[in-house]
């Protein structure tokens, strides 16, 4: 009897000789099949990403890839949370009713559901996070300061309180 593997994209049980192989001798979790439907047809995979747990999914691969190629200000943060830990808060928190929301209104844009933090300095934790629509996440105004680099700070903390003294004795010597 053969080896057999579960595709992870059609769940399946298939044997080994419905897989790929790697150049270093591994076998992909895709069958060649779902492979060649993701690969030739699109709509499956817009399908596949407008799903209860596709775009569950999506939200959370979109917090690992902002914090691995983001910019420099996502690169310092952490995710401090794993994928079932992320699911069964979105499942505790709203997300059945955002996803039938966004459903039923024909998978509107503004209607998307996504992820905010609440503290926009801080890192990507449960207690930090939120979900809601596009819309919502959009229309929130952004509080995020920027830590200020050294020679920024000494500018602030030495030159400014220096200038306004000057200021205030050019004024002193005028009015004489």
């Amino acid at each position: 009897m053969s080896e057999t593997r579960i595709c992870k994209a059609c769940l399946h049980s298939l044997s080994l000789d419905r897989f790929r192989i790697t150049k270093n001798g591994y076998y992909y979790r895709i069958c060649r099949d779902c492979q060649y439907r993701n690969t030739y047809n699109p709509e499956l995979g817009r399908i596949k990403r407008r799903s209860f747990n596709g775009r569950l999914s999506k939200m959370f691969s979109q917090i690992k890839s902002r914090l691995k190629y983001g910019n420099l200000s996502y690169r310092r943060l952490k995710c401090t949370f794993t994928w079932e830990q992320f699911k069964a808060f979105a499942m505790a928190n709203g997300y059945p009713e955002l996803h039938k929301k966004w459903e039923s209104a024909g998978f509107a844009h503004n209607l998307t559901p996504s992820v905010d933090r609440i503290d926009n300095a801080g890192n990507y934790e449960l207690s930090n996070i939120r979900l809601l629509t596009l819309e919502e996440n959009l229309q929130r105004p952004r509080r995020y300061t920027r830590p200020r680099k050294l020679y920024e700070a000494v500018f602030y903390i030495i030159l400014v309180p220096v200038q306004s003294e000057l200021e205030n004795r050019s004024e002193d010597t005028s009015a004489l």
